[in-house]
């Protein structure tokens, strides 16, 4: 005996995102076509200290394409507060058929981070990067929060009046 069921789209697409909540899985990789078969195995993490050495040794060494620091954050946050020198790349400026592009692709070492370790727009964005070929890609799961209880230092940009 078989059942059928009919289902609505909002239900299947409601379920997509509750199970998606759930299981962890950026939401950026199931509205912009996906990460490439980029897996949560992929993604090579670094530490807020080893973060805090690769921004040091890049100042030493005076090698301006040894580290860029990506924040996909929406651009209102960026300007808020962010590490200095990093860029603020939104996902959607990354699609995934795009092709490296050398401003970029540059840099030894990419270190893509979010508002904290919740982010879902910065493991979204280091999972793009590395679906679309970008090497040297690594997460700084603590994100601007794990920063700046290091004492990182930041730039931030007083709400206007």
């Amino acid at each position: 005996m078989m059942l059928r069921h009919r289902f609505s789209v909002g239900f299947v697409v409601g379920f997509a995102v509750r199970l998606a909540a759930v299981s962890g899985v950026p939401l950026g990789c199931l509205y912009l076509g996906g990460c490439g078969g980029v897996s949560d195995k992929s993604i090579q993490e670094v530490g807020g200290l080893e973060l805090r050495r690769l921004v040091d040794d890049s100042k030493k060494k005076g090698n301006e394409t040894s580290l860029v620091l990506i924040d996909p954050r929406h651009p209102d946050q960026f300007v808020k507060c962010h590490i200095p020198g990093a860029k603020n790349i939104r996902l959607a400026d990354v699609p995934p058929d795009a092709t490296v592009n050398r401003e970029i692709s540059k840099f030894d070492t990419i270190v893509v981070y979010g508002a904290d370790a919740a982010s879902a727009p910065a493991r979204a964005m280091t999972k793009r990067l590395i679906a679309v070929d970008y090497s040297g890609v690594r997460l700084f799961v603590g994100g601007l929060e794990e920063w700046r209880a290091l004492g990182g230092e930041v730039v931030e940009t007083p709400p206007k009046p």
